[in-house]
C-alpha cells in the first residue's frame, strides 16, 4: 500500500491512493483489499477501460456507495446522504460516531443526527452498542432526557435521529474556570437525579454520567445525553470496564455487575465538580490509585467542610460517593427527595466561596 506524503494530504484532491489510505486507516477496508482495488484500477486504465478505485470497491461489495460518499469527507458529508434528512454542519465528534445538525426534509423539524463511523460499523459488537443507545434513551421518556426519535440503517450507514438541543454542555463552564453557586449546583443535581431516576425506572444504567453528558438549553432546562454505554440493570460485569475512569464507581471499575447506584456515585463526582471546578481525585492517577483515592475520600470527614459548603451538602456528596454502594442513597427517589428539600429551603447564608 503506497504511503501518503504531505502532498497527498488533501481532502478534495480525488487521489485514489489518498482515498485508499483513508479507507484503510479508518478500518473500512483491509490493506489487501485496497491494494487489490488500486491495482485493478491501474490495469483497467491501461486497457482503455477506466474504472475508479471507488467504483471497484463498491462493485466488489467491500463498501457501499453511501459509505464511500461519507468517507470522501466525514466532516462535510453530502447534504442528501440520508433519506428524509438534510444534513448540516458537524456539531460533535467522538471515537465511534459523528454528530451533525440536520433538518427533517418534510416537517422542517431541527434534528441531531449521530452517524456511526463506517469502519467502526465493521465490528458487530459496536453496531449492537450503537443501536442499544437508541433503545435505552427511547425507553426513558422524560423531559430531562434527550429524545431519540428513531435509529436506522441506510446503505450500510447506521445512524440515530434525535432532538437537537440548542445549548451547551456542563463541562464548558468548568473548562472556562467557572464554578456554580451551591444552590445552582444542587438544582442541577436535582434535575440530573430526576433524569437518572427515569433511566433506572426504565431498567437501565447510563454508565457515563459526567458534566459533558448534561446539556443546558437556552431556557435553562437540563438534558441527559449520550446513552452509548448504557446497559440493562444487573449487567455490565466482566474483565473490562466501560465509562470515564474518573467517574467510575468502585464496583463499576472492578467489573462487577452494576445497578443504578453506580450512576449515583458518578453524579456525586459531577456535583463535586460543579461546586469546586475540579475532581475530588487526581485525574492523572492510575486506575488502581484512583480506587484507593476514592476509599480515602469516603473516610475523611473534613474535606468538603474545609471547602466551605453547608454541612448538608457535605453529607449529601459524601453519601452519594460512598465506596460501598450499600451506604449510598437507597434509591433515586430518596436522593431526589433530599435534593428537593435542600433546594426549596431558604438560603440562610452567603456562599463563602463567592466572598473570598
Amino acid at each position: 500500500m503506497p504511503r501518503m506524503t504531505s502532498g497527498d494530504d488533501r481532502s478534495d484532491d480525488g487521489s485514489d491512493v489518498w482515498f485508499a489510505a483513508r479507507l484503510v486507516t479508518e478500518g473500512l477496508l483491509a490493506k489487501v483489499q485496497a491494494e487489490s482495488a488500486l491495482a485493478k484500477a491501474k490495469e483497467l486504465a491501461g486497457r482503455g477501460r477506466p474504472l475508479s478505485f471507488a467504483e471497484i470497491v463498491t462493485r466488489m461489495k467491500w463498501a457501499t456507495a453511501a459509505e464511500i460518499a461519507w468517507m470522501r469527507d466525514p466532516r462535510r458529508p453530502p447534504r442528501d446522504l440520508l433519506p428524509g434528512i438534510e444534513l448540516g454542519t458537524r456539531i460533535g465528534s467522538g471515537g465511534m460516531a459523528e454528530v451533525f445538525a440536520g433538518v427533517d426534509a418534510t416537517t422542517r423539524r431541527p434534528l441531531a443526527v449521530k452517524v456511526l463511523r463506517p469502519g467502526v460499523a465493521r465490528n458487530p459488537a459496536s453496531v449492537d452498542a450503537f443501536h442499544r443507545e437508541a433503545e435505552a434513551a427511547g425507553a426513558c421518556r422524560h423531559p430531562s432526557v434527550v429524545d431519540v426519535y428513531y435509529d436506522h440503517v441506510h446503505d450500510g450507514l447506521h445512524y440515530l435521529v434525535m432532538e437537537r438541543i440548542d445549548g451547551t454542555d456542563l463541562r464548558e463552564p468548568l473548562d472556562a474556570g467557572r464554578t456554580f453557586s451551591e444552590r445552582e449546583a444542587l438544582r442541577l443535581a436535582l434535575a440530573a437525579a430526576r433524569a437518572l431516576r427515569a433511566v433506572a425506572a426504565a431498567g437501565w444504567v447510563h454508565r457515563d454520567v459526567k458534566p459533558s453528558n448534561f446539556l443546558v438549553d437556552r431556557k435553562g432546562a437540563l438534558k441527559l445525553i449520550d446513552f452509548g454505554l448504557a446497559v440493562p440493570i444487573g449487567t455490565g460485569g466482566g474483565t473490562t470496564t466501560a465509562g470515564t475512569v474518573t467517574h467510575l464507581a468502585p464496583e463499576q471499575a472492578s467489573g462487577e455487575r452494576i445497578d443504578p447506584r453506580a450512576d449515583m456515585f458518578a453524579l456525586g463526582v459531577t456535583l463535586f465538580q460543579w461546586l469546586f471546578g475540579k475532581l475530588p481525585f487526581d485525574p492523572d492517577a492510575a486506575e488502581g490509585e484512583l480506587l484507593d483515592a476514592r476509599t480515602i475520600f469516603s473516610l475523611k470527614s473534613g474535606d468538603l467542610k474545609a471547602m466551605a459548603v453547608d454541612h448538608r451538602t457535605d453529607f449529601l456528596v459524601r453519601k452519594m460517593m460512598a465506596t460501598e454502594r450499600e451506604l449510598r442513597f437507597t434509591s433515586w427517589d430518596a436522593l431526589v427527595a433530599e435534593l428537593e428539600t435542600m433546594t426549596s429551603a431558604p438560603e440562610t447564608r452567603t456562599d463563602p466561596r463567592r466572598s473570598r
